[in-house]
């Protein structure tokens, strides 16, 4: 993916996510458009990590020149911050006292039960297909269609993506 350093339109264009996994580095995502305007540190997200997708915490803006293949985060979990920004130098610095990965340090500090989440997700089925092929919805079912024939989405990004509640 070729990184285009002028186009930051919004000071959380890239993030850097820490997960939690025995690795010692965080990784830089881009946010995309939907979530540029967030402010996302302390917030959990979805991330692409390999061939799978897993979850990550948010530690701060993301520096694009330190990362090669820079992809896009799927999903924002959180509607308010998990630990407030001014805790990020303090698990930093537990990270590295302990050495131990950040982000297994952040997951052992936070409560329990926030990992057991469960991710609904939706698909648009052929019946949907074939309305939107036909044009005969209103226009707000064609969005939420169009949006899951992009493949499968949990409820809160469609509605972040279309601006309105579902």
């Amino acid at each position: 993916m070729t990184v285009n350093k002028n186009s930051g339109k919004s000071k959380n264009r890239y993030i850097e996510v820490a997960v939690p996994l025995p690795v010692h580095r965080s990784f830089v995502y881009e946010t995309g458009e939907e979530f540029a305007s967030l402010d996302l540190a302390g917030k959990r997200v979805i991330v692409p990590f390999g061939k799978r997708m897993i979850r990550g915490y948010v530690i701060g803006p993301g520096d694009p020149k330190e990362s090669i293949d820079i992809k896009f985060i799927k999903e924002v979990l959180d509607s308010e911050p998990l630990f407030p920004e001014s805790m990020i130098p303090f698990f930093r610095w537990i990270a590295e006292y302990y050495i131990y990965p950040m982000g297994e340090t952040i997951r052992c500090i936070l409560p329990s039960g926030l990992d057991g989440i469960t991710i609904e997700g939706f698909r648009i089925t052929g019946k949907g297909k074939r309305a939107l092929s036909e044009n005969c919805l209103p226009e707000f079912q064609k969005q939420v269609l169009q949006q899951l024939g992009n493949g499968t989405h949990r409820l809160k990004t469609i509605e972040v993506k279309l601006g309105k509640k579902i």
